[in-house]
């Protein structure tokens, strides 16, 4: 059913791949039963029915560089890794200030150059790599 809605390079099930996941700093990892790699929303939702569907666990991981909120490793043996960093986009509402940001974007490497400086306020101080949507988050000013 995922190899069907997300192409077989989209779903990985090798071991090696599988191991790659189950790896953080911590002593002991899970085992992911699998890695799907989503590039639209419809492909997220069509995941999402299939979990739902056959009663999978889902573990989803925007960049997989939660700085501080722990890591990308899997919550249990078996569950199903929902890789989202291929979602990238990023589209900008100036007139009514709004930016919608797909949870793969790297804000530094990607969305600063999507916006201008009048459309949305740069930046504070924190880790580089979360900055831009970390303050949008944090004041409104999306």
């Amino acid at each position: 059913v995922l190899r069907a809605a997300l192409g077989e390079e989209h779903v990985l099930v090798d071991l090696d791949t599988r191991l790659h996941w189950s790896r953080s700093t911590l002593s002991e990892g899970k085992l992911p039963r699998a890695v799907v790699r989503p590039r639209t929303t419809a492909e997220v939702q069509a995941v999402m029915r299939a979990a739902n569907r056959f009663g999978l666990t889902v573990h989803p991981v925007s960049t997989g560089r939660n700085w501080g909120y722990g890591t990308a490793l899997p919550c249990d043996d078996g569950c199903v890794v929902l890789d989202l960093s291929d979602l990238r986009r990023v589209d900008v509402d100036a007139e009514l200030g709004i930016a919608t940001i797909e949870p793969g974007v790297r804000p530094v490497l990607q969305m600063s150059p999507s916006l201008s400086p009048r459309t949305v306020p740069q930046a504070n101080a924190s880790a580089a790599p979360s900055r831009t949507s970390g303050r949008a988050s944090r004041t409104g000013a999306a």
